[in-house]
């Protein structure tokens, strides 16, 4: 740990807190008199009026103060961790954030390692704006971000109950997968958590949005995915659309040939006398023509095809085998 992550912690260690990240301040109880240490990234000073990056709160401080910190080359990518103290503000009931004290650091990469081995003892209201922080990341600079953020969310997902969630927690995670869903589509996370939330969760006009925005749907009183849901229709997604189970798997099919090197030239490399000494035992054999594939197997009970760089590729569907041909010729098939 460098200096400037001990002087954090033992400027933290007045309040018994780790520092709050700036995202976290909307969530912390503050009060008159109170001390505690927040870690945020410049945004900009104009006079007494300090502003962090992703932080609605301004920090009143001293004209004349001339903080070390705050004269760095690029103050934009420097992270300040700033030792403040609240004091009334000026209206009845309203509170103003005065700098004590300001120091460099901690970098990305000190801050996420120092929120991950804290995480557990931190507050649950705070927990899912230190899970926002993580994945705001940039995996570019931060690589291990995206993991972290995925860990820490599944961490928090597991301590809540969306039957007695609190107040707005529900519809702010609900949000967070909204954000954060070309992440978090990929993980196991998407599908079991969503359904489980929604299930469990007093229904709301606002949270049955956000439900079906993310793409579930509703199915006998209950959240079920779109993976699910087009699987019961023996559909499935592939990119933007929706296609059947059975063209979806002849895209696959065609992938895998367009980058197998294979030439449809080269596929037929018997003559008609051993093709034919196939077709009379029922059995298929690569480069067979279509009419000698119908012959050994006879008629499919469903053809499906794509057309693909000027070729077309089938898929027959048998009850228990498929075979797949490219421009009429055989060039795989599957037995059960």
């Amino acid at each position: 740990m460098n200096l400037a992550v001990a002087a954090v912690f033992w400027i933290a260690g007045l309040t018994g807190d780790r520092p709050a990240l700036a995202t976290e301040l909307p969530f912390l109880d503050l009060s008159p008199g109170q001390e505690f240490v927040v870690v945020g990234w410049y945004q900009s000073r104009m006079g007494d009026r300090l502003t962090l990056d992703e932080c609605k709160y301004e920090f009143d401080i001293d004209r004349d103060s001339n903080y070390p910190a705050l004269r760095a080359f690029d103050l934009r990518a420097t992270s300040l961790s700033i030792r403040c103290r609240v004091q009334h503000g000026e209206a009845p009931g309203s509170i103003k954030i005065k700098v004590l004290g300001i120091i460099e650091g901690p970098n990305h990469e000190e801050l996420l390692e120092t929120v991950r081995i804290t995480f557990d003892t931190t507050p649950r209201k705070r927990r899912l704006a230190v899970v926002n922080w993580v994945f705001s990341l940039k995996p570019e600079e931060n690589p291990d971000a995206n993991f972290v953020a995925i860990e820490l969310f599944e961490r928090t997902l597991a301590r809540v109950d969306g039957a007695d969630a609190e107040d707005g927690e529900l519809e702010f995670i609900l949000k967070l997968f909204q954000e954060r869903q070309a992440i978090l589509r990929q993980t196991p996370l998407w599908d079991r958590e969503i359904t489980r939330l929604a299930n469990q969760s007093p229904p709301t006009e606002s949270i049955e949005k956000i439900v079906r925005d993310l793409g579930f749907v509703e199915s006998g009183n209950q959240w079920i995915s779109e993976t699910e849901f087009l699987a019961s229709l023996r559909m499935v997604r592939r990119g933007d659309t929706v296609v059947t189970t059975e063209r979806n798997a002849l895209e696959e099919i065609a992938d895998a040939w367009s980058t197998s090197g294979k030439r449809k030239a080269l596929l037929r490399g018997l003559t008609n006398t051993q093709y034919e000494s196939y077709v009379r035992k029922r059995e298929l054999h690569e480069g067979m023509k279509r009419t000698e594939a119908l012959t050994a197997w006879g008629y499919p009970d469903q053809v499906t095809w794509v057309d693909r760089d000027d070729q077309r590729f089938e898929l027959w569907v048998f009850e228990d085998r498929q075979v797949h041909l490219v421009d009429d010729l055989v060039f795989g098939w599957v037995e059960d």
